[in-house]
């Protein structure tokens, strides 16, 4: 049976899960992210722990150093076959283009 999920059972920290999903999904460190956007390591690991929420314009930086749109963190699990929770972790489907 497929698991649904609605805002109120999805995991705490969704929006830090789902950019930690895609960064690995993209072989990417946190070091690395960061100097993508222009914040410290730090910044990334607090964020992707839920200690701290992104502003709207670093939200758009992350996007797009993740290959992505704004959008694609708002989206719940399932709907677009791109991240799903699987044994209460968000993961993340890279598809590339083309391929």
């Amino acid at each position: 049976m497929a698991d649904t999920h609605t805002p109120d059972n999805l995991p705490a920290n969704h929006l830090g899960a789902l950019v930690r999903a895609r960064r690995r999904a993209l072989g990417l460190t946190q070091a690395e992210l960061a100097a993508r956007i222009e914040k410290s390591p730090s910044y990334i690991s607090a964020l992707e722990s839920g200690s701290v929420a992104p502003s709207l314009t670093t939200l758009r930086h992350i996007a797009a150093a993740l290959e992505t749109v704004v959008g694609f963190f708002f989206e719940q699990p399932g709907d677009s076959g791109r991240a799903e929770i699987r044994r209460g972790r968000v993961v993340c489907r890279l598809h590339r283009h083309g391929r």
